[in-house]
């Protein structure tokens, strides 16, 4: 019974995937707007992780969208 279990958590713990993780390619390949558009979607759901807001502030700066940057 215990390796059903196992066998039914597992996968889901591998399909969740860190926003920083999904976001970093982004930044390496300088797409910053759907680095934007990624990070606005998550926030939809979670307006208060203080990294997404973090990261978003960061894709703006890149953007050179300094008043957006700033709040």
């Amino acid at each position: 019974m215990k390796i059903i279990w196992i066998f039914l958590l597992v996968p889901l713990f591998s399909f969740g995937q860190n926003l920083s993780e999904k976001v970093s390619p982004m930044f390496e390949n300088k797409k910053y707007d759907q680095a934007e558009r990624s990070i606005q979607n998550y926030l939809e759901t979670n307006s208060n992780d203080i990294n997404a807001i973090e990261l978003l502030g960061d894709t703006y700066g890149y953007q050179k969208k300094w008043t957006k940057a700033i709040t």
